[in-house]
């Protein structure tokens, strides 16, 4: 099975928010267990969520490329698939918004007064930080003004989906060319020009805002607390999931 190297979105918080926030000792005096309503739990169970969400976030979005028809290695067996597209289409936004909230209930933890910080909902969080206390963490609030639009495109299409009653349905013109017809009852509201340039893009915006975000609080963790080792995780994939996660991007920044 072969290995590449690619950035992987929150890869390094686990090691990072996890281990600054207790010792061996303190693990070894709680007889080994996780109390969940320690800092330590919250993060242990919340960052061990995130990282499995982004690994099934892969899996869907290497699915679409095989249902799409595009193969690219010698044993992908992927065929036009007109049934799967449309579900992990709405599928993927639905991830993308799962992962968001768990982002939110971890950020409270960088911070040493982060208990007032709003955790449920990366939505609300994102105005907590924006509108409602853009000086608590000034160089955050900065970064969410300017850089999270995708955020609030990406949430509607995922609330038309659970809210709003609408559908969709694929259109494929030759293998790879996907439309997406978004519907409400029988009219189309609007048309997804290039399914796999849109997965590709609304992909690199996560992983853009997860680059700040590690770099950032990273910089938190070692204002708490200077001695701190920060450790990285190697990120590699496997080749065919590595495959998809390159098809899309590179769609995207064509």
């Amino acid at each position: 099975m072969e290995l590449k190297p690619i950035y992987i979105p929150f890869q390094n918080i686990f090691p990072s928010l996890v281990g600054s926030l207790s010792t061996p000792e303190e693990f070894l005096k709680s007889g080994g267990r996780i109390d969940p309503k320690t800092p330590y739990g919250q993060s242990h169970k919340a960052t061990v969520a995130l990282e499995r969400r982004i690994k099934n976030l892969h899996l869907i979005m290497h699915r679409i490329r095989l249902d799409c028809g595009i193969k690219i290695l010698a044993g992908d067996t992927g065929q036009i698939n007109f049934l799967y597209l449309p579900i992990d289409f709405e599928t993927y936004f639905v991830w993308l918004r799962v992962i968001m909230d768990q982002i939110a209930y971890l950020t409270p933890l960088f911070y040493e007064t982060g208990k007032e910080i709003p955790r449920d909902s990366f939505t609300v969080q994102l105005k907590w930080f924006t509108k409602t206390n853009p000086k608590f963490d000034k160089k955050y609030a900065e970064y969410l003004e300017k850089n999270m639009s995708w955020f609030s495109k990406m949430k509607e299409v995922r609330d038309d989906s659970i809210h709003r009653h609408y559908w969709a349905y694929a259109e494929v013109e030759t293998v790879g060319k996907v439309k997406i017809k978004r519907m409400r009852g029988n009219r189309p509201l609007e048309e997804v020009e290039s399914l796999a340039k849109t997965i590709g893009e609304y992909y690199i915006h996560l992983s853009d805002f997860s680059k700040f975000y590690e770099e950032h609080f990273k910089e938190k963790l070692l204002e708490k607390n200077k001695n701190l080792e920060y450790r990285t995780q190697s990120t590699q994939m496997v080749n065919e999931y590595f495959a998809s996660l390159n098809y899309f991007i590179q769609n995207a920044k064509e």
